[in-house]
């Protein structure tokens, strides 16, 4: 298609990424944001910014699917693309720190489906390590409250979770929750009910039930109003049953 019509290959592109934004990771949707990544690389070369994202794209469709080896894939394609951008621009500059959010995203889905406790906290070791440097660089560029900021904070607070670390995990996600907070004039946003959600899977993990359901009750419910049907949003649901049928 992009060889006849560039502009109808960037359409079909889009039209595949925003299918596995929305949950959509079947075989076509797959190969064909593979075949997109191999494009990319033909034309435009390895190295070039649009090759990182499709290859970025491509890693997010593997995440989101997580089948067989689809983890490791993403992992694998991730770091690759940390590692050019950091050599192109460098370690702290905007799209490496993008780049290597993604990776983070990729090392926590890992260690969440390991079953292998030594494995999970190499895993999440990785990630925290990775997550704070990330975001770090990200309170020095955009400030505290920024979005991006909160995000790597809260992957720092999925990692010190992942590690049993609860105390400071319930830190780290209740400063998040406050930053989004006091961004948004004390109104909580979409990208809330995540951090709520995880707050929830803390407090379950403390043995502080009634904190838990609360919370999950609180992110299922904002959830429902700004991301229903979503994968964050199913998680929540299923959490919220799990606390009432205890």
């Amino acid at each position: 298609i992009s060889a006849t019509n560039p502009t109808l290959g960037k359409l079909h592109e889009n039209n595949l990424n925003a299918r596995a934004d929305a949950g959509d990771v079947s075989a076509d949707v797959i190969e064909g944001l593979a075949r997109a990544l191999e494009r990319h690389a033909a034309d435009d070369g390895e190295h070039a910014y649009r090759t990182g994202i499709a290859r970025t794209n491509l890693a997010s469709a593997y995440r989101i699917r997580a089948t067989a080896t689809d983890l490791a894939e993403a992992t694998t394609l991730t770091a690759a693309e940390a590692a050019r951008r950091t050599m192109r621009y460098g370690a702290a500059h905007p799209v490496t720190l993008v780049a290597r959010s993604h990776y983070v995203r990729s090392l926590l889905a890992c260690a969440e489906a390991s079953d292998d406790a030594p494995v999970r906290h190499h895993l999440a070791r990785q990630a925290l390590e990775e997550a704070s440097q990330v975001r770090i660089a990200r309170d020095r560029l955009y400030g505290i409250t920024a979005p991006k900021s909160v995000v790597s904070r809260r992957h720092e607070g999925l990692a010190l979770l992942l590690l049993g670390e609860l105390d400071k995990a319930r830190i780290c996600l209740q400063c998040a929750l406050a930053f989004d907070t006091a961004r948004n004039n004390q109104q909580e946003w979409r990208g809330s009910g995540g951090t709520l959600l995880l707050l929830a899977r803390v407090d379950a993990a403390r043995g502080d039930l009634k904190s838990a359901q609360e919370l999950a009750l609180r992110a299922e419910q904002l959830l429902a109003r700004d991301a229903p049907g979503s994968s964050v949003h199913q998680d929540a649901t299923t959490l919220l049953q799990e606390l009432k049928a205890v």
